[in-house]
């Protein structure tokens, strides 16, 4: 009996619980002894881990790989870390670290997919800063608190205006800059406060057509500034973002149907023959697609006419663009690795620098023929003149249009010069190629205006001459493109008087429709010269 009591106690002495010696059993021991619910969990963590990983991967690779090189890295690297987790995937501490990274991911795609609920709520813009492709940006137009309602007009997929009836807001300059303006988008989709005029008149005696800077960034039209000294009534059929074909669209549509007598047809030498090349390169794209510039950039890269044009880096990787534009995940996550990059590069997260003008320095200003990419060296005037080719395609349009009316308005096609030129050797030094660009364009215009018997108004040396004396600066402290709200009351009185003097002119000698004729007749062999502009070498 006690030798029977020894070895019983003896048995229980030297072999305790299992459980405290798993760590010196053989593998095959350890499994068998663990609960089968353990297993599945841990199972179904692996599972889950190497999921997030590869998500992981996938948006890192897609976000920040723009770069040959940065592919090269991070394929490899993510590639070695899930193998590295598989071979160590039994080991408590990685599944444990696995699980952090998987709801790291899963919180970080959770708050991108609902980005736009979170900009509602919070009154936040972060969606703003996001390169989105035309499906994602309509989801954005539609769902955004105070987005801009574009839709679709004139029977061309590019040319687009405001939904009538729905509030256009913005700011000039920067949000903290000025007050936010707001307009109620008029009856055929633009800007103008005299809303039912157009709809209940049987005729409208001046429309300008015209981009942003003539619609007005933050602040009225210039057109609203100038009715009080032109007589008749006025209607603006200025958007941002308008090019050529589309002034021209929303011309046909909107105003020839009116009878004006007079047509303005703007001109802005700073991106009107880059937004006429966009135009060209973006006919499938619909009007949200051509808005994205990254997107534009890539249809022009692969278009052989103007990607010699261009200077792109010879290890641009672009293989996921258009998946990266059409995700919110994917796009959030490009904007954030951008900025982090910035920040390792220069030391400042988003780095914001004035291009206005507060004394001291030398302003920034738009230039012409101004890209939202970089043109390779020397190539500007080659630019300009492609871009010019386009142009006076789409005017042809409206020439042929109204060759067809009864009665038929004046067209004056107006200048509106570019900073540069405005400000060149007041506040600017002179660049000699952008002097050959603005003599270019000015010539150009004025000869094509001749040759289809249009009206040409040139608003640099007016303008010039009015700054030389006075030293105003027109532009805002950081946007030098747009006129500022004294820069547009500044500039509408040069603008009214120079169309008075046309007007003027006019009135002392009328254009009757034979007269019309017979002016364009007499210029044919002046529109044939016109092809010698477009010669690129």
């Amino acid at each position: 009996m006690v030798r029977r009591l020894t070895e019983t106690r003896g048995f229980h002495a030297a072999s305790p619980d299992p459980w405290l010696q798993l760590g010196k059993l053989p593998a095959s021991e350890s499994r068998l002894s663990q609960p089968p619910a353990k297993v599945a969990v841990v199972r179904v963590l692996n599972i889950l881990n190497l999921i997030a990983l590869m998500a992981s991967a996938m948006i890192l690779i897609a976000s920040a790989a723009v770069r040959q090189y940065q592919f090269d890295i991070l394929l490899p690297v993510m590639v070695v870390i899930i193998a590295v987790y598989w071979l160590l995937r039994k080991k408590t501490a990685v599944v444990a670290c696995g699980l952090g990274i998987s709801l790291s991911v899963g919180a970080w795609i959770l708050f991108c997919e609902n980005i736009v609920r979170i900009d509602n709520l919070m009154g936040t813009r972060m969606v703003q800063n996001l390169y989105l492709g035309p499906r994602l940006m309509s989801y954005v137009a539609h769902t955004v608190k105070g987005a801009k309602a574009y839709q679709e007009c004139c029977g061309d997929s590019l040319t687009y205006n405001v939904k009538p009836g729905s509030i256009y807001t913005d700011t000039y300059d920067c949000d903290q800059c000025n007050p936010r303006y707001q307009v109620v988008a008029d009856e055929t989709g633009y800007l103008n406060r005299q809303i039912g005029l157009v709809k209940n008149a049987d005729r409208i005696d001046l429309f300008l057509a015209g981009d942003s800077v003539m619609q007005g960034m933050g602040v009225p039209g210039v057109l609203e500034f100038m009715k009080d000294r032109i007589p008749g009534t006025e209607w603006n059929l200025s958007m941002a973002g308008y090019g050529p074909r589309q002034k021209v669209n929303a011309a046909m549509t909107y105003a020839l149907p009116k009878k004006p007598r007079w047509l303005i047809l703007e001109f802005f030498s700073g991106n009107d023959v880059t937004e006429a090349i966009e135009s060209a390169v973006c006919n499938n794209e619909g009007f949200r697609g051509s808005m994205n510039k990254n997107r534009v950039r890539r249809r022009l890269m692969s278009n052989p006419v103007y990607a010699s044009m261009l200077s792109v880096p010879g290890d641009q990787f672009e293989l996921f663009e258009d998946y990266v534009e059409e995700s919110l995940t994917l796009a959030a996550s490009r904007y954030y690795i951008d900025r982090l990059k910035s920040l390792l590069r220069s030391g400042t997260v988003d780095p914001h620098q004035s291009s206005g003008h507060t004394g001291g320095e030398t302003p920034s200003v738009s230039l012409p023929a101004t890209t939202s990419y970089e043109l390779a060296p020397g190539r500007r005037l080659q630019w300009a003149k492609a871009g010019m080719q386009e142009t006076h395609t789409q005017y042809q349009r409206l020439a042929t249009k109204i060759a067809q009316l009864e009665t038929k308005p004046e067209v004056i096609l107006l200048y509106n010069p570019a900073g540069y030129e405005i400000y060149r050797d007041i506040l600017v030094d002179r660049r000699p190629e952008c002097d050959q660009v603005s003599a270019f364009q000015i010539q150009a215009q004025s000869d094509f205006a001749q040759a289809h018997g249009w009206r040409f108004i040139d608003l640099t040396t007016p303008l010039r001459t009015k700054i030389e004396k006075s030293k105003v600066w027109i532009y805002g402290q950081h946007d030098s493109t747009h006129w500022s709200r004294p820069g547009t009351t500044f500039v509408a009185d040069i603008m009214a008087d120079e169309l008075l003097k046309v007007m003027a002119t006019s009135a002392q000698t009328p254009l009757n429709s034979s007269n019309r004729t017979c002016r364009t007749h007499s210029n044919k062999s002046s529109n044939k010269s016109l092809v010698n502009y477009y010669r690129w070498s």
